[in-house]
């Protein structure tokens, strides 16, 4: 990783608040791979092209959880991140910074 951003104490809940909006719509997304898992297991004929073509479609979706549960970690890493640093910059720099900055 090895990035450093640096916030206005005044944008940092907004950035918090846009991490934490990502997080809920990669849940969201999450939901529809269940039911297009059901489908990709229902082959419109029993015949080669259906067999080969529900195959890659269940190995598609397959791939796209993965990702999705990847990208969800990551996110999840970065609020953690920018919720740690909160912490101390609230413990240690009350009201005198100017900056906060968060190395991700």
């Amino acid at each position: 990783m090895g990035t450093t951003f640096t916030f206005s104490p005044e944008e940092f809940d907004g950035v918090v608040r846009e991490w934490e909006d990502l997080e809920d719509d990669i849940a969201a997304a999450r939901t529809q791979f269940e039911g297009l898992g059901k489908l990709a297991h229902q082959r419109p004929a029993d015949d080669i092209p259906s067999r080969t073509f529900m195959g890659q479609a269940q190995t598609a979706i397959s791939n796209a959880e993965v990702s999705n549960m990847a990208v969800a970690e990551y996110v999840r890493y970065v609020i953690d991140k920018l919720n740690e640093t909160k912490g101390s910059y609230v413990r240690t720099d009350t009201g005198n910074a100017e900056a906060i900055t968060v190395s991700i």
